[in-house]
């Protein structure tokens, strides 16, 4: 602290601060980091520096290792420059205090018989957790900044993952939408796309390649071969995704377990699918511990990855087949007022016409950004791998549909108006139905050509009409 009594008194006290007396294995030096906390905590302020301190123990300098001790202070202290090094040594040698003594504690009571297996394990594991979490703490609890510093800040733009601050290292990103829209696909596209390292991600750019953990519940092991089917050999070292596991996250077992992947293959993002096996239940006291647990079980900083989490709408909504702005469906999350507060970035997907399971078509949308600029609400078709951008789409249209009864009347053509619709010609392409339907006398809209012609295909009215139609 002498070395530091230079630079601005400020950043003495936050040093200070961040020092805790039993982090200090002697009494001696104890006693005197109390001292000094007193002294900068009194009504003065005093500056720290070895006579101020003499003048405030006068009397008791045996309790501070006497008088040349003292003196010799300055001498023994780390530089302000290696101040963060010197605090993580201190942290890192009173857990393995603490360690020792834990376990000496514990196996007296194993050898009396003062403490039953089930006891053992569990403070065995609680242990272990602790001295995990040590191994990969580095910031204090809590770390505040002055105005200079918030001024001298520089952002590292590393952290930046999709585009400038869509998707970063250290913070969540919640990927939500229906059944069956696609989002675990979505998602390993994402990781993909970082395991490439350039290029786009439904178009944002992609600034550099990262390794990506894609831990999920549902997928066999054939469902994980056709989507990594698409992942070219070169990168194939920047993706792993686990078969079903539990989502245990609160578990000690499964979190030194995460985290020993992680020592062995350092990954930066952690996709995780879905939400709804990690919080059991929809209660936001359900969530805020899932999300908890999910962040507890991770490196620390700067090592923390970037936390994407699938989710779904809320179960029963009848809002939720209605198109909607993604900003709309933060109020149909599971969860909601959590899961949109704590996420930085919500990203959305919704079918272009949910009653029709042939319709591959999406939209894919921006609900909440705190960090960087959405790009506009657009379509793309769904498959393993990339999806593709999607141009026969009217969003207007699409965000104002008619009543439904009218819709329904819209969409069914019969064999007769298909057959004038055709005239005649056979094998067409469904891009040359959707033009002649455009086309004078019908004048439909893009998106309406679309939809009659996809219900037409799933009612088999074309095969009846026309015979086989290239699916284009």
């Amino acid at each position: 602290m002498y070395a530091a009594e230079m630079g601005q008194m400020q950043e003495v006290d936050a040093m200070l601060m961040r020092l805790r007396s039993g982090l200090f294995y002697e009494l001696i030096n104890q006693n005197i980091h109390n001292e000094m906390a007193r002294m900068r905590m009194g009504s003065f302020a005093h500056a720290l520096n070895p006579i101020m301190l003499l003048s405030f123990i006068q009397g008791r300098e045996n309790e501070f290792g006497g008088r040349e001790y003292v003196l010799n202070l300055s001498s023994k202290c780390a530089a302000v420059s290696f101040f963060d090094e010197y605090l993580r040594q201190l942290i890192a040698l009173a857990r393995r205090r603490w360690a020792l003594a834990e376990s000496a504690r514990i196996a007296m009571a194993a050898r009396e018989g003062d403490i039953d297996l089930i006891d053992l394990r569990q403070q065995l594991t609680g242990a272990l957790d602790f001295i995990e979490e040590g191994a990969h703490r580095e910031r204090p609890r809590i770390e505040t900044w002055t105005r200079r510093q918030a001024m001298e800040f520089i952002q590292d733009e590393s952290i930046f993952l999709v585009g400038k601050g869509i998707i970063c290292k250290g913070e969540i990103t919640v990927v939500a939408g229906q059944g069956g829209v696609g989002k675990s696909r979505l998602c390993n596209a994402l990781a993909f796309a970082g395991a490439r390292g350039s290029g786009q991600w439904m178009g944002y750019d992609i600034p550099r390649a990262w390794r990506t953990l894609v831990l999920q519940t549902e997928n066999n092991a054939n469902r994980i071969k056709e989507e990594l089917m698409t992942l070219p050999e070169e990168y194939q070292d920047n993706v792993r995704i686990s078969l079903p596991c539990a989502m245990e996250f609160s578990d000690p077992a499964f979190r030194r377990e995460l985290n020993k992947l992680w020592d062995e293959w350092p990954f930066e993002m952690i996709i995780i699918d879905n939400m709804n096996d990690v919080a059991r239940e929809d209660g936001r006291a359900d969530f805020l511990e899932g999300i908890g647990n999910i962040m507890a079980a991770l490196p620390r900083h700067p090592d923390t990855p970037a936390v994407v989490i699938i989710a779904h709408l809320t179960k029963g909504s009848t809002r939720s087949l209605k198109p909607m702005t993604g900003r709309k469906l933060l109020d149909e999350l599971s969860g909601s007022n959590v899961l949109g507060a704590k996420a930085r970035t919500v990203l959305t997907l919704q079918h272009v016409d949910a009653s029709v399971s042939t319709d591959m078509r999406v939209v894919f949308d921006c609900a909440k950004c705190n960090n960087g600029t959405p790009l506009p609400m657009s379509a793309y078709y769904r498959a393993n791998g990339e999806f593709q951008p999607c141009l026969e789409w009217d969003q207007h249209e699409w965000l104002n549909p008619p009543d439904e009864g009218a819709r329904i009347e819209r969409r069914s053509l019969s064999k007769d108006k298909w057959r004038e619709v055709m005239g005649g010609e056979l094998g067409m392409t469904r891009k040359r139905l959707v033009a002649l339907l455009q086309a004078a006398p019908y004048q439909a809209s893009q998106s309406s050509a679309y939809n009659w012609v996809n219900a037409a295909l799933q009612e088999g009215i074309l095969m009846e009409v026309a015979g086989v139609i290239a699916l284009k």
